[in-house]
């Protein structure tokens, strides 16, 4: 069929570019960071769970505006936090350059087959190991781990070193769901961006 002539909801003004286009949103991100990590604790501690390990590149996003390869760690988790009702954030396996404020940061274990190759349930065993470590850093009083996707060896290994698992997933996602007015400003303005790249697709 033609292209149509007249776009629907075409602006008047063809060259419209959305403010700020050449940076970010005019929000302060790391309180935007603080926010977002505050309302997972408060998540956590309402669930009663002690500790979530994260590996799902999009919250790692959310709660340590972390960006390295995220494409690549969806498929083959490289990095991955612990991030408790209490004490710091800790990413594993992330550089400095790589990551926000207030986080602590550690060696990572190897948590996929990719890296650890036969080695994958000892590399698990290890980790099972730090997150009982850590439970007792942070004075949890309790075992309860909620885990996003990860490989049964390291799911079998937290079970044997006597540590509840739960699964992190919706806990996240309910988080994610609510908006604070800085997120959505920030959605506004990827919208923009969006409306004026498809506009120069347009007009090309």
């Amino acid at each position: 069929s033609p292209r149509p002539t007249q776009p629907v909801n075409k602006r008047e003004n063809s060259a419209w570019v959305p403010p700020r286009l050449d940076g970010r949103p005019d929000v302060d991100i790391q309180q935007l960071v603080k926010y977002r990590r505050g309302r997972l604790r408060a998540e956590l501690e309402r669930n009663d769970i002690a500790l979530a390990i994260l590996t799902n590149p999009v919250t790692l996003r959310y709660v340590a505006d972390f960006r390295d390869y995220a494409l690549f760690q969806a498929h083959i988790p490289i990095y991955y936090a612990f991030l408790g009702v209490s004490g710091p954030l800790v990413m594993h396996g992330a550089g400095a350059q790589s990551t926000g404020m207030d986080i602590e940061r550690q060696p990572a274990r190897s948590i996929s087959a990719f890296n650890a190759g036969p080695n994958l349930s000892t590399e698990a065993k290890q980790l099972a190991e730090d997150v009982r470590k850590t439970l007792t850093a942070n004075g949890a009083t309790n075992s309860r781990v909620a885990v996003e996707a990860a490989n049964p060896s390291l799911i079998r290994a937290l079970i044997e070193t006597g540590i509840e698992v739960v699964d992190a997933t919706f806990l996240v996602d309910h988080v994610r769901a609510i908006k604070s007015a800085a997120e959505i400003q920030c959605m506004r303005w990827s919208i923009q961006v969006a409306e004026f790249a498809m506009r120069q697709l347009r007009d090309a």
